[in-house]
């Protein structure tokens, strides 16, 4: 398989036009959430510096950035490693923006030559946080670090948050009705999706009308969820459609997914469930600093083996899954009434 390109035309350019057009790349080969919380760096880029900008990232991700305006150009890995770096040689960059900085982009930024500009992952302080409880991550959000990553360029942040894009005359399949509460009840780990038993709770006890979206990750007692104020969507949407559902409702509930940085993108209102995650780590939903959109956290407090994971995992350590089993459904239910009041 070779690399896949999108070319699409330059959208218009916000900066001295006189000036050479600074070519840039940007790295990330993963995942929902995670390309999400890149786009301001792909915004600030474009808008301050007139960037070109070209995105890497893995071809299943391709949809997430295509309809983005922002973006030149959106190159795909490929099984060829000659090819790739053929065709990323071919570009001619000036800069590269490693987001995601790992051996694979390190050996890009190594094989090009070209001046790099990275993150700090605080990997240390993750680790410390979860051996020893010992908080030296100060509450940075990932988006600041990606944001920071670009400071000794002439940039600032422009405090809109994030962006997700729709395709033009984007049509879904299954149309989800509007003013409703969108669950989202998948995840790609174990331990940060929402409990079937939860999500029952949540509508049974609650005279409001609901969305539910989720693919083949979702539990599959979900599958099962029927009521008359429930539209149950689970494994019948692609993630353009998912997202759109998002985009229709007034609130969303979710665990730490990439739909729930989708939600913020959109500026919905969220009630995030945190499993074996916390949002100490720089994943709660992120809204820019000129928002005034609200967002609640909800967890199991003071349970002594949460979290237990940067990012989630397949199983439960301890086999009890307490952090999502535990969730009190009335915390749930007056989150809802907060944010809709």
């Amino acid at each position: 398989m070779l690399p896949c390109f999108v070319y699409r035309k330059t959208p218009a350019i916000l900066h001295d036009k006189s000036s050479p057009t600074l070519k840039v790349l940007i790295i990330r080969f993963s995942s929902i959430g995670d390309i999400v919380l890149t786009s301001p760096v792909i915004r600030i880029l474009h808008n301050q510096l007139g960037a070109e900008i070209t995105y890497l990232t893995k071809e299943k991700y391709h949809p997430i950035l295509a309809a983005n305006p922002y973006i030149h150009k959106v190159i795909t890995l490929g099984k060829s490693w000659p090819e790739l770096m053929d065709a990323l040689r071919f570009q001619s960059f000036d800069l590269i923006v490693d987001l995601h900085k790992n051996i694979r982009s390190l050996r890009i930024r190594y094989a090009l030559g070209v001046k790099a500009l990275s993150f700090d992952k605080l990997s240390i302080e993750k680790w410390l946080y979860l051996t020893a409880n010992i908080d030296r991550l100060k509450g940075k959000h990932i988006v600041d670090r990606y944001v920071n990553s670009l400071s000794t360029l002439p940039v600032k942040d422009d405090g809109l948050g994030l962006d997700f894009f729709l395709p033009a005359n984007f049509s879904p399949r299954h149309i989800a009705k509007s003013h409703r509460i969108t669950i989202v009840a998948g995840g790609t780990y174990v331990t940060k999706r929402i409990p079937s038993m939860l999500i029952q709770k949540i509508i049974s006890r609650k005279e409001r009308s609901f969305n539910i979206i989720g693919g083949s990750d979702v539990d599959q007692n979900t599958l099962d969820i029927t009521s008359d104020n429930v539209l149950n969507l689970v494994g019948q949407l692609s993630v353009m459609e998912s997202a759109a559902v998002i985009q229709s409702s007034d609130l969303v509930i979710s665990g730490d997914t990439g739909f729930m940085h989708i939600a913020a993108a959109f500026q919905k209102s969220i009630i995030t469930i945190w499993g074996s995650t916390d949002p100490i780590f720089g994943f709660s939903p992120y809204y820019g600093a000129r928002s005034t959109q609200r967002s609640i956290s909800i967890s199991v407090e003071q349970l002594s083996c949460r979290p237990c994971s940067k990012y989630g995992r397949s199983s439960c350590p301890k086999r009890h899954l307490d952090c999502l089993h535990q969730i009190d459904v009335q915390q749930v239910l007056d989150a809802i009434e907060t944010l809709l009041t």
